[in-house]
């Protein structure tokens, strides 16, 4: 924050960087970064990489601390997202990992 702020793509940034630390096992630490690029997110309103953030925060980060359920209304929302701004590529990924949620809990 101290170079700057965009609001594409600085969430992003701490988002995908509490993804690897949460895949390389520091939990703690990456979760910290998932929920902070959620925080910015969603205090900056950036509508235009929602989808990627909200596949990457809720598809791959936060479902390791947070129940299954709370996942897929988000997903829903990167997928609606995605497709208003022109991001179809993470939005049918978003579409495609909230199918795979309601599948798992059986909904």
């Amino acid at each position: 924050m101290k170079y700057g702020f965009y609001a594409d793509v600085t969430p992003a940034s701490f988002v995908s960087y509490g993804c690897l630390n949460m895949y390389l096992g520091h939990h703690g630490q990456g979760l910290r970064f998932v929920k902070l690029g959620l925080a910015l997110m969603d205090k900056e309103d950036s509508r235009y990489a929602k989808a990627f953030n909200y596949t990457n925060i809720h598809g791959l980060g936060l479902h390791y601390r947070q129940p299954i359920e709370d996942v897929y209304q988000p997903l829903l929302d990167g997928y609606i997202s995605g497709m208003r701004f022109g991001d179809t590529g993470y939005a049918l990924l978003a579409a495609n990992s909230s199918g795979v949620i309601k599948l798992m809990i059986g909904a």
